[in-house]
């Protein structure tokens, strides 16, 4: 098996005969980074190392595409990391972090990594409260968790990868969800401390499906949905269903229909000149007076008093 340094190599030239893909890194700030790769590998397997070797490294793993296995240099432990399974990974001795990849493979993986200092030596306090944490509930220098797949850690991974993070502002926002995202882990570990059975029940099949669903209902929001339909289209029973909009979304299909509607109404108002009735109709309400009262159960205030702002600022 070939070992690559995954931080010194670009994948479109040195790697080429290895794999083909790209690895986008980017500085969210000084103790943060993320990478975004998606690669299919060539004729052998591979061993990418991830740490940088000069720092402490806590990793946070995404997986979307074919497994991959999580190893450390000098621990037994290895774990696979199936598709849609999220993974958080910290050696205390400081010794590197592989992920085993096999031949011809296609892999899609998001992966964020905190290191310990900053490049004059200053402690990163987020990582330092990880430690006291892992340090609480094992006493082993090689931690990961991984369990059953989570849904609502996919949708927050795909919201961090549609940021650009090119600026400032952007960057703060990616943070925002990066903290999002180790927080949910967090908390998803301190559960299987207390609780070590599952909490899914959901198959990889169904999962995807209901992504599936979830993607449709964002992209045309105005048609009339109903379960008995969008079970018959997924192929997945209505319990299994409304058990992973909760999951994924913490709402049952027909509050996320609303959230998804209510945001692109609100979007609507700030980027057309349609009228509320027009926006609404538009969305699929036959009703404007309930449109008027859950967009102002959520934004605060009516859609009318929102244009007379939005007119107001301009």
């Amino acid at each position: 098996m070939k070992t690559i340094d995954f931080f010194e190599t670009d994948p479109l030239n040195v790697l080429s005969k290895d794999f083909r893909g790209t690895k986008n890194i980017h500085s969210i700030n000084e103790y943060m980074t993320l990478i975004e790769l998606e690669m299919d590998t060539q004729e052998g397997d591979i061993a990418l190392k991830l740490n940088d070797g000069n720092n402490e490294n806590l990793h946070f793993l995404y997986n979307s595409a074919n497994a991959v296995v999580i190893k450390s240099l000098v621990s037994d432990n290895e774990k696979k990391l199936s598709k849609f399974q999220s993974a958080i990974v910290h050696d205390k001795r400081g010794n590197d972090t592989f992920l085993k990849l096999k031949a011809n493979s296609n892999y899609r993986m998001c992966i964020i990594k905190l290191t310990k200092y900053d490049a004059t030596k200053n402690v990163n306090n987020l990582f330092t409260q990880f430690e006291k944490v892992f340090n609480a509930m094992s006493s082993e220098h090689f931690f990961m968790h991984t369990r059953v797949p989570d849904l609502q850690i996919g949708e927050y991974v795909k919201k961090l990868l549609a940021i650009p993070k090119t600026v400032f502002s952007e960057k703060m926002m990616a943070a925002g969800y990066i903290n999002i995202l180790l927080g949910l882990k967090l908390k998803l570990y301190l559960n299987y401390v207390k609780n070590p059975i599952p909490t899914s029940i959901l198959s990889r099949y169904e999962i995807e499906r209901i992504k599936k669903v979830s993607s449709d209902i964002n992209n045309s929001p105005e048609l009339n949905y109903n379960i008995d339909d969008l079970c018959r289209e997924c192929g997945i029973s209505a319990a299994k269903l409304q058990l992973g909009f909760k999951e994924m979304h913490g709402k049952t299909v027909c509050n996320f229909i609303s959230q998804v509607r209510l945001e692109k109404a609100e979007e609507l108002l700030k980027t057309t000149d349609l009228n509320i009735s027009e926006i609404v109709y538009s969305l699929g309400w036959t009703s404007r007076s309930y449109f008027c009262k859950i967009f102002k159960e959520k934004y605060q205030c009516s859609p009318k008093h929102y244009q007379t702002l939005l007119a107001g600022a301009i």
